[in-house]
């Protein structure tokens, strides 16, 4: 079972650290967790690769400036939606690349310390088999040895994978569309 989120409103908080407190905060995710153990469901929580939620840009933008995805013509890369239904998308998702080594020891030690604090089985990796042109970065390398260094951790925990980039989908074993 993927669990999408976890850490609050789906995407704005990105990536996730801490269960939302609207959603029982750190005892209530360990009891669901818990109990979908208790009925024989394995878990795995969704994170991303590459993202950073509006909520946490002021935060985390400028420590990973150099490290943003860009396309061909210097426009950052993001997800943007209509949230309020005004007609005029929102900035939800701006992306960091998965190439930038920082960025992979951020998310690689963020992953290790939510392993150490709950029963997952597995790890979803939203947004993995995106594939993004970027002029200044490696996306495929940086995919690569994201899941390379997870699976070195972790080895017993499954890696899922998202989306479909016929290139990239080699190097999850699961995934989804």
């Amino acid at each position: 079972v993927t669990i999408w989120g976890w850490g609050g409103r789906m995407d704005r908080g990105l990536p996730y650290e801490t269960p939302a407190a609207e959603l029982g905060g750190e005892d209530g995710f360990s009891r669901l967790l818990d109990g979908a153990h208790d009925l024989g469901f394995r878990t795995a929580p969704l994170g991303n690769v590459q993202a950073v939620g509006e909520e946490r840009f002021d935060e985390l933008l400028p420590r990973f400036q150099n490290d943003r995805v860009f396309d061909l013509i210097g426009r950052p890369r993001g997800f943007y939606f209509d949230w309020d239904r005004d007609g005029v998308a929102e900035d939800v998702i701006q992306y960091v690349s998965p190439d930038s080594e920082s960025w992979r020891a951020y998310q690689l030690q963020m992953i290790d310390t939510l392993f150490e604090k709950y029963r997952f089985d597995g790890y979803f990796f939203d947004q993995t088999n995106n594939f993004y042109n970027d002029p200044s970065h490696d996306h495929f390398r940086g995919i690569e040895s994201l899941l390379h260094e997870f699976q070195s951790r972790h080895p017993d925990k499954l890696v899922i994978g998202e989306s479909m980039q016929d290139y990239l989908m080699a190097l999850t074993p699961f995934g989804t569309v």
